[in-house]
């Protein structure tokens, strides 16, 4: 939530044609639907940390698996959408203070782009979202496992 409302604060001072980036419908229509999935994932989470909480883990891995990939697609998007509006400033090498990616951190330029670096790796960590997919498609739906012929 915090990112995205940093995005949204950013989509106000960047510009497009000299007029605030905000202005742009695209960029409007993308923060709604960012907005949309933001939320969507806030929600869901609170049911996972209330299943936790009452040791019903079992209950909803598959949730889990669910909410690890929508996240990752979520921060890469955000990520993504921050570096577009950031346009040539996107290029500047971030400061090693914005490289680190300290938990307080503010969201200056230079701190989105290593958000965008990290957004990148968070689809590897934990599980590639390729393999997520297979594990939510197999074990939450039923699908048959994914055989790939060899030489594939």
């Amino acid at each position: 939530r915090r990112g995205f409302t940093e995005l949204v604060a950013l989509a106000r001072t960047a510009t497009r044609g000299g007029r605030p980036a905000l202005e742009a419908p695209e960029i409007r229509q993308r923060l709604a639907e960012l907005d949309g999935y933001v939320t969507t994932l806030e929600y869901a989470s609170y049911r996972l940390v209330s299943a936790l909480a009452r040791g019903e883990d079992a209950k909803v891995m598959g949730e889990m698996l669910t909410a690890k990939l929508s996240g990752t697609n979520i921060n890469l998007r955000i990520a993504g959408l921050a570096i577009d509006l950031l346009q040539d400033d996107a290029l500047v090498a971030p400061s090693e203070d914005d490289a680190a990616m300290r938990a307080r951190r503010e969201y200056t330029r230079g701190a989105w782009v290593s958000q965008y670096m990290s957004s990148l790796g968070g689809a590897i960590a934990g599980g590639a979202s390729n393999i997520q997919r297979n594990i939510i498609g197999e074990r939450r739906l039923g699908l048959p496992r994914d055989v790939r012929p060899a030489g594939s």
